[in-house]
């Protein structure tokens, strides 16, 4: 009797303790533990300017749906492979005929003007992946991003060649990537056998950045570090190394090398020695700095190896990409271009004749010119590991 009502005792516990657990809230602070999905927006998607200077071009996605896959790739690709995917948009427009051009056909004296119409005119709106924050075009970490990514086969262009009945309209990109398909399979290379449908994927770069932020030959870390050293030095109160931006204007540039200035080559060595040219142009970017601070223009100076410049304002974006390929700088950027370089028209008088002409003159401040072509360029930063790092500030090679 009494072993059965110990059985029915433990029988009720156990019911009871079951029950227990069911009705007991988790405590608040266990939720912390607890992984929770990462939203991704269609913005954070978006391609910016501080994405890398340089991508991967995973693939190209157009037609009806592009612009879906696109953004349901980059978020598969940001699951599984751990990279910073981004989308960005280019539409592709022959409609539109193109600006009329002059031209000279034999024969005919006075020039005529035509205007160039596509044979089978189309607009396609095209979207590309792109995995990027990389700041070296060489580095084993792209090299290695990018072997992953060829040989990698999302779920989502999976699909969507599943999707693809026989006699179905086909867009560009989609015929683009079955016919290297095709291809493909047809190698002997097992290398390029086992590639998947981004085994096209290639090294870029970030298309919203001009020209201009690509200029700099990559320095070695002796340079780098001798030329961190000369910028910080306490006499310089305004060096572009402090600058918060991630951009700025360069506005003035005193290269240390003349035709009469072999010997030293014009350039300053790791050793500390200059020539006569290096230090003059040291101490007019200086004066020039001093004499815009004073009139409470945010400027900072920096010193190279090949010379010393002057630098204007601090800007967080370059500017915007325009859907005809171009890149136009922001406002501000193009407000400091058009105040401090280029030419200005001056009344000079002839000090023989008294006459007094109009003449054109670089602008300058104490006597010192600023360049006639302004360049807007990405802040220098000492660490090589940071985003745009290696200053990449155009600068030029001075050669025999």
């Amino acid at each position: 009797m009494t072993g059965t009502r110990v059985l029915v005792l433990l029988a009720v516990v156990a019911c009871c303790s079951a029950n227990a657990v069911r009705c007991v809230a988790v405590p608040p602070f266990l939720s912390m533990f607890q992984k929770k999905p990462v939203e991704i927006s269609k913005a954070d998607l978006e391609l910016k300017d501080e994405s890398g200077p340089y991508l991967i071009l995973a693939t190209v996605l157009s037609g009806e749906d592009g612009q879906q896959k696109a953004i349901a790739l980059a978020k598969e690709l940001r699951e599984t492979l751990g990279v910073q995917a981004y989308v960005h948009k280019k539409v592709f427009d022959t409609t539109t005929p193109s600006p009329p051009a002059t031209y000279h056909l034999p024969g005919d004296e006075k020039p005529i003007q035509l205007r160039v119409r596509a044979r089978n005119p189309s607009r396609e709106e095209n979207y590309a992946v792109l995995v990027g924050d990389f700041t070296e075009i060489d580095s084993p970490i792209i090299q290695s991003v990018l072997k992953k990514i060829k040989s990698a086969k999302p779920q989502v262009l999976a699909q969507a060649d599943a999707t693809t009945g026989e006699g179905q309209s086909v867009d560009s990109a989609t015929k683009i990537s079955q016919h290297r398909s095709t291809i493909w399979k047809l190698t002997n290379r097992k290398e390029i056998q086992q590639r998947g449908p981004m085994g096209a994927a290639l090294i870029t770069r970030n298309p919203l950045l001009p020209d201009e932020f690509f200029q700099l030959t990559p320095r070695d870390d002796k340079e780098l570090k001798f030329v961190i050293d000369l910028n910080r030095d306490k006499k310089i109160e305004h060096s572009v190394l402090d600058c918060p931006g991630r951009y700025t204007v360069r506005v003035a540039s005193f290269y240390g090398r003349s035709a009469n200035d072999v010997g030293s080559g014009g350039k300053l060595s790791t050793e500390g020695e200059a020539s006569d040219l290096l230090v003059h142009a040291a101490l007019q970017s200086h004066k020039m700095t001093q004499a815009l601070r004073k009139k409470g223009v945010e400027a900072f100076e920096y010193h190279d190896i090949y010379g010393s410049y002057v630098m204007i304002g601090s800007f967080d974006s370059l500017g915007e990409s325009l859907s005809n390929g171009e890149f136009r700088y922001s406002p501000d950027i193009l407000q400091v271009l058009e105040q401090y370089c280029g030419f200005q028209t001056l009344d000079k008088m002839d000090p023989i004749t008294g006459r007094v002409q109009r003449v054109q003159s670089a602008k300058y401040i104490d006597k010192i010119p600023f360049d006639v072509d302004g360049k807007p360029l990405a802040v220098p930063r000492p660490a090589k590991s940071q985003l745009y790092g290696n200053s990449l500030l155009g600068r030029l090679r001075l050669t025999n």
